[in-house]
């Protein structure tokens, strides 16, 4: 299937109802910009992939939906850097592919990065490789992630969750399965997890609290440890303040 490339529908943004997730307006400082808006057939058997670069990214499972429904803003400093960029997607071996495009080594001091909300039916497989940016995930499957930096949220998840952070803070609330998280730097927070959760973390707090399986810091270099209603083992670093009510 070939890809199919957004539809801009203006030169530049036009004032009116905002496709642009909420977190995305808290740094909202391009010059030019373009709304993004396409949609893609998608079943709930099939899984998402999304790769993104700079910009804000929400993900979200829509109970009932039979599409992958993206919306957001593409923004620039320059017209030219603007008209550079660009969203695809297609389909790849049972998966929808959503991907973001930046030219490299653009000249000077301009920026660009493109805000999307992706929705996709609920409980759908996810995997995401992001670069900058805050990012959402909610009401899906089993979800993995790999992102640069920028302030994560996951919630609402059916299935395992693996995450591996650059910087930025971590919270994770309502998994039915695992959790796995290799964190640069950041606070983690993890709150009511049905299965395990396995954290590895450079730098930050850690504070985990209702986990039905075990609960493990792997490796951890500063930051305290706090844990509360771990009904499994619990294998921490002595020289880390926790405690299990």
């Amino acid at each position: 299937m070939r890809p199919v490339r957004v539809v801009w529908l203006a030169t530049w943004f036009v004032s009116g109802v905002s496709t642009v997730p909420a977190r995305a307006q808290q740094y909202d400082d391009c010059k030019f910009k373009r709304p993004v808006a396409l949609n893609v057939a998608m079943s709930a058997s099939e899984a998402l992939r999304a790769k993104t670069g700079a910009g804000s990214l929400e993900v979200r499972g829509v109970q009932g939906l039979r599409e992958a429904r993206v919306t957001g803003t593409a923004c620039a400093s320059t017209s030219q850097l603007l008209g550079a960029i660009d969203v695809t997607v297609r389909r790849e071996g049972g998966r929808v592919l959503v991907e973001t495009e930046f030219p490299e080594n653009w000249r000077g001091n301009e920026q660009s990065r493109i805000d999307l909300l992706i929705e996709v039916p609920v409980g759908v497989g996810v995997d995401i490789a992001d670069g900058s940016g805050p990012m959402e995930v909610s009401g899906v499957g089993d979800l993995e992630v790999v992102d640069g930096s920028g302030e994560l949220r996951i919630s609402n998840i059916s299935g395992s969750v693996t995450v591996e952070d650059g910087s930025g803070s971590v919270e994770i609330t309502d998994v039915r399965g695992d959790v796995r998280v290799e964190d640069g730097s950041g606070e983690v927070t993890i709150r009511d997890a049905g299965g395990s959760v396995d954290v590895k973390d450079g730098s930050g707090s850690i504070d985990v609290r209702g986990v039905r399986g075990s609960f493990t810091v792997s490796a951890d270099g500063s930051g305290d440890v706090e844990y509360r209603n771990v009904t499994g083992r619990v294998d921490v670093p002595a020289r880390k303040r926790g405690r299990s009510d």
